[in-house]
């Protein structure tokens, strides 16, 4: 996968999103891992929480059933019955088997060790009761033992719910289980109070260990419970106000405050010291610690719902921040996905923009900046935007702007150069008519064949000199300067091309139609004809033959000049009928390292009439044939075939041309001149 993802072409689409995705995925992951976290843990205090709740109502029966089964354990030491001390027993085992089931998965699940420690030591309290019932029972262990022990075992109750505190949720809920714990240890000092008092009540008198113990108690469990109605709620503190102002309250109250003076005065405690009854004590006793206990089992039950409740909440909180943060996360991947697609598409558009006015609107205007022309709305600037890729944009403008000024530069320096290079060639030009007239003068005056023979000869030159330089007005993109005023016979028209070649006399004509070429385009199909058979009277062995033949066909007229020479392969004729089709610039030709000029303009003249020009293969004679396709536009009248001589006719032996010596341009002009021939 790796091997396949660093083959795929880097855009800047996937760089963009990589940049994004990378930020916005580690975001989202962290965000998961933290929501993760937190549900965790929240749902771990959720199970803390209701193993607290469950705990609370065996934990109010067992402190309960301890505080009673150790007030009867005194009075039973102390000399009194054994009535109700066993079903307190039943009931402290009872409690105590539900509180070790529910207790179990707190142990479990708490990570502080005092709290597992404090959990554990209290689900072993089992062994210890049962030494304890067994001394009791045998007589064997005194009251202020019996007293300190379930004192303990009650104790670890207490050190227990206070441990238990460390796995609240928050501030608060830790604050609110507190209370609790500390109505716990109000509770627990009025019962220890109570207990020593029945003791006193039934004739024992306390030792003086008990009896700091007693004194200490009574004072701490008011003070205990008057500071807990500061913090209790309305409820709570109304039950608590009700209690402490009844008349039982009042009575364990008037009781113990004379045990408490008696006690303080250091004597043997008198039987009538009690102002109650021990039955009215020990029903006040009751009444008292069952709502004492009622208050704190509510108080206890409501804070551990309170926990749970804040737990849930928490627990809610955390999949909510999570569930956001998500949401925001994938948002943010949206906008990123969105955002880098927009700018990719800008990227992409001005990529196509780019590749568009360089593919075509720049050199069409470079191209119609090269003819002199102005490009107009060819170009117009690309806007995309004023930030970095309305800069590149920008950027690209500007070299497009250099690249259009070079262009119009260029064109001007070519425009001079062709005007340059046309003033020279219609200056040859020029000459070469003036040569030709002065020619045609002297020839009428000479009758030296030695001499006429040689002024043939540079009349021959002086044409061919004019050709050229017709041809150097052609490139140029000018007509060249003869003018016919009526339609030139096929014939004529090859015998002027033959007469513009250097070797005139290896040309033979066959089959050549009775047609005429139009006036206006004569001069150009003689210009194309001439080239042609030059390059192939040029390019033939010496002596041999170029036969020029014409055929109707349906679209014109077709002239075939056939060579003997060596011919050509075929990627140079491919090359060659390539460059006939696609009209050369003067540029090129200037440019060129081809020195045959003449296929330049023969195919800058063909695209002038839609002649039709190609080049193949002479499968006879192994040369070329050179294939110039007339269409019936450049042609004058309704063809007339003729009937060609046997064998064909060779260019100076045929028609008019019967003088010895005369040279055959010089025929052609003089043939040519009743039908209005115009050199300018």
């Amino acid at each position: 996968m790796v091997r396949l993802l660093a083959h795929r072409r880097p855009t800047i689409r996937r760089q963009l999103l990589a940049i994004v995705l990378v930020p916005s995925i580690t975001l989202i992951a962290v965000a998961l891992t933290v929501t993760g976290y937190l549900a965790v843990d929240a749902r771990n205090s959720s199970s803390l929480q209701k193993s607290v709740s469950d705990a609370s109502a065996p934990a109010a029966q067992a402190i309960l059933g301890l505080q009673e089964e150790r007030r009867l354990s005194m009075t039973l030491l102390a000399g009194g019955q054994r009535a109700g001390l066993d079903g307190a027993r039943q009931q402290v085992d009872t409690s105590l088997t539900d509180l070790a089931a529910v207790i179990g998965p707190l142990i479990t699940n708490s990570d502080s060790t005092s709290v597992q420690r404090q959990m554990g030591a209290l689900t072993q309290q089992g062994d210890q009761m049962t030494k304890l019932r067994a001394g009791v029972d045998s007589g064997q262990v005194d009251i202020p033992t019996t007293y300190l022990a379930y004192g303990q075992v009650i104790s670890a109750f207490g050190a227990s719910l206070r441990t238990a505190t460390q796995e609240a949720p928050n501030a608060p809920s830790a604050y609110d289980q507190l209370t609790s714990v500390d109505l716990f240890y109000g509770a627990e000092s009025l019962w220890r109070s109570t207990s020593l008092t029945e003791v006193a009540m039934l004739g024992g008198n306390l030792p003086d260990t008990l009896a700091a113990d007693f004194q200490q108690r009574f004072g701490a469990y008011h003070s205990q419970l008057a500071s807990l109605g500061e913090v209790l709620g309305d409820s709570e503190r109304a039950q608590l106000q009700t209690l402490m102002s009844g008349a039982n309250w009042r009575l364990l109250d008037q009781t113990q405050t004379a045990l408490s003076r008696q006690l303080a005065e250091g004597s043997k405690l008198p039987k009538n010291w009690s102002p109650v009854t021990l039955d009215q004590w020990r029903a006040a006793v009751a009444q008292v610690g069952e709502q004492l206990a009622s208050l704190y089992g509510q108080h206890a039950q409501n804070a551990a719902d309170r926990s749970a409740t804040t737990v849930h909440d928490e627990e809610v909180r955390a999949w909510t921040v999570g569930a956001i943060l998500l949401m925001a996360g994938l948002l943010v991947v949206l906008v990123a996905v969105q955002m880098s697609g927009r700018v990719a598409q800008r990227l992409r558009n001005l990529r196509d923009d780019t590749r568009r006015m360089a593919g075509s609107k720049l050199p069409e205007a470079v191209e119609l900046l090269r003819h002199g022309k102005e490009p107009g709305t060819t170009i117009s600037p690309l806007r995309h935007g004023d930030d970095e890729i309305g800069e590149v944009a920008q950027a690209f403008n500007e070299a497009q702007d250099m690249a259009v000024r070079a262009a119009a530069e260029e064109a001007k320096s070519r425009a001079g150069t062709r005007d340059v290079f046309l003033n020279i060639a219609r200056r040859t030009q020029g000459i070469a008519y003036q040569q030709l007239k002065l020619l045609d003068q002297a020839q009428e005056h000479v009758e030296d064949p030695v001499h006429l023979k040689l002024l043939f000869q540079l009349d021959h030159l002086a044409t061919r000199a004019r050709r050229h330089a017709e041809n150097l007005v052609i490139l140029g993109g000018k007509q060249p300067g003869r003018r016919w005023s009526r339609p030139v016979p096929l014939i004529d028209v090859v015998r002027g091309a033959t007469g513009e070649t250097i070797n005139y006399e290896q040309v033979v004509a066959r089959r050549i139609p009775d047609v005429s070429i139009a006036s206006d385009r004569a001069a150009d199909v003689i210009h194309i004809l001439a080239e042609l058979i030059d390059n192939a009277t040029s390019f033939g062995p010496p002596g041999s033959t170029v036969e020029v033949s014409g055929e109707m066909v349906g679209k014109g007229m077709v002239v075939e000049i056939e060579d003997r020479g060596l011919g050509m392969s075929a990627d140079q004729r491919e090359q060659l009928n390539r460059q006939l089709i696609e009209v050369p610039d003067f540029g090129d030709v200037a440019l060129s390292s081809d020195t045959r000029l003449g296929l330049f303009v023969v195919g800058r003249l063909a695209s002038r009439h839609d002649i039709r020009i190609t080049l193949r293969e002479s499968l006879s004679y192994g040369g070329t044939i050179a294939v110039v396709l007339l269409p019936t536009s450049v042609l004058v009248g309704p063809p007339t075939p003729i009937s060609p001589p046997t064998g064909g006719f060779p260019m100076m032996n045929s028609g008019a041309i019967q003088m010895p010596g005369v040279s055959q341009a010089q025929l052609f002009r003089a043939s040519a001149t009743p039908s209005g021939v115009q050199e300018t």
